[in-house]
């Protein structure tokens, strides 16, 4: 099964992109992230994608980047 509306062929020009690091002994550490669309054409609530890395699941990083979208 494909799905179209996932390829890595469309245009990201119309989203933002937010990224969640934690911040180690040894640098930087991506957790996760949310994207939203740029141009919100029938409600406030853009959210297009939210993703936590598996080793981070259970938390709390989802309900933060859940906040942190509104």
């Amino acid at each position: 099964m494909f799905l179209d509306h996932k390829n890595v062929n469309n245009s990201i020009e119309g989203f933002f992109f937010y990224i969640l690091c934690e911040v180690k002994n040894d640098g930087f550490h991506f957790v996760g992230y949310f994207s939203k669309e740029k141009i919100r054409e029938e409600s406030e609530n853009n959210l297009s994608c939210i993703m936590v890395m598996p080793f981070c699941q259970r938390s709390g990083y989802g309900k933060l980047l859940i906040e942190m979208s509104y």
